[in-house]
């Protein structure tokens, strides 16, 4: 995507999250691991994993970038012993296609979320109520 690289430098933060995964028949779940970066380093291990209930069926796998973009937030979040998206912090959701550019776009909110690589049936990609977890590795 053109502008990711600057999009991503400027970031205080990246909590990347490669393939997780949400089943549903009615009832879902989703759940995956990831890791925290900040300036090019690890800082931590983290889990996801969300439920939910409705018309939902099919199962789906994708990845997930959450980037911080203002220190007070990701200090905030790895301050806390358990994060959930929409309670303890608001995460904003862009949704962007390929050939977009990132450089183009004012985004100044300061945790954004980038849902990539979808595959599967189910085309759902709320966030809202996912907990956020620490883990040990």
């Amino acid at each position: 995507m053109k502008g990711g690289a600057k999009f991503l430098a400027a970031s205080k933060g990246v909590l990347v999250f490669p393939g997780i995964v949400k089943v549903a028949f009615v009832l879902g779940g989703q759940y995956g691991e990831g890791a925290l970066r900040e300036g090019g380093r690890h800082f931590g291990y983290y889990s996801i994993a969300g439920g939910s209930w409705g018309a939902s069926i099919g199962i789906q796998k994708k990845d997930l970038l959450l980037v911080f973009r203002d220190r007070a937030a990701i200090r905030h979040f790895e301050n806390a012993s358990g994060w959930q998206v929409g309670v303890d912090g608001a995460v904003t959701l862009i949704n962007v296609g390929t050939g977009a550019d990132l450089s183009t776009m004012q985004v100044n909110q300061p945790i954004v979320a980038f849902v990539v690589g979808q595959k599967g049936l189910m085309f759902d990609v709320s966030l809202q109520g996912a907990k956020i977890t620490k883990i040990k590795r």
